[in-house]
């Protein structure tokens, strides 16, 4: 059984906030229940403006399962985050550091939004084709990506780990 430890709500969306050390974590629920698309409800987006104006400038470890920015796969962006633009101008600006994680696409992708880095997590069971035509097929393969490991030392740094280890490590 999960442990709530009171951060996350008993009801609506499934926004919070935990500080864990030096560094707050926040979730966003960014589902639209019943589909796989996501949009940042008005409530959620109120949320973000009115905890990140009150973390001020601390580091922010921001997670949420779509990803705002569009990847290029077109049947991924069509059931992506819908009002990316309001997202971007609430964390525009936070003038702290902010690492901003999220899913759904199955593959790592990086993008600066401003002055905050964007990191899209590698799945660790299935993965989708980074096939950018307008007529690609529609599914996923069984292929490992790894996960993504995220650690606060004075900066972030994010470290992919890969679901398999090969032989070595070998002298140079």
């Amino acid at each position: 059984m999960l442990q709530n430890d009171g951060i996350f709500p008993k009801m609506g969306n499934l926004n919070w906030h935990k500080k864990v050390g030096k560094v707050h974590l926040l979730g966003l629920d960014s589902l639209i229940e019943g589909k796989g698309s996501g949009v940042l409800a008005p409530d959620t987006l109120q949320y973000l403006n009115d905890t990140l104006n009150k973390i001020k400038s601390e580091p922010v470890l921001l997670a949420l399962h779509h990803p705002p920015f569009k990847s290029g796969i077109k049947f991924l962006d069509e059931i992506g985050l819908k009002n990316i633009d309001m997202f971007v101008k609430i964390i525009s600006k936070f003038t702290g550091e902010m690492r901003i994680v999220c899913g759904h696409i199955h593959t790592m992708m990086m993008i600066g939004i401003n002055k905050h880095m964007v990191v899209s997590a590698p799945s660790s069971c299935s993965s989708f084709a980074y096939d950018t035509r307008s007529n690609a097929p529609v599914g996923f393969m069984d292929v490992e990506g790894g996960c993504l490991l995220h650690r606060w030392n004075d900066g972030f740094k994010t470290v992919r780990i890969g679901p398999t280890c090969g032989s070595g490590p070998f002298p140079f």
